[in-house]
């Protein structure tokens, strides 16, 4: 769900809507932080934009308030 690769002396994570796939959330965190520590912080950033994340997928504000 969130992909994560090393860049230089950074993590770059990214995680994309799996519902409309437009709308993506991107982070770069230096790489003495844990992959587990970055994982968790794109996360709480997703929820706290209004993202729905789970374990399999995340979906974006504007499709949480489609049907």
């Amino acid at each position: 769900m969130v992909n994560i690769k090393r860049v230089g002396n950074y993590w770059a994570a990214a995680l994309e809507c799996s519902k409309c796939g437009t709308s993506r959330i991107t982070q770069h965190h230096l790489s003495n932080k844990p992959v587990t520590a970055v994982t968790s912080i794109v996360k709480t950033t997703a929820r706290t934009l209004g993202w729905k994340v789970s374990q399999d997928k995340a979906l974006c504000g504007q499709c949480r308030k489609r049907p």
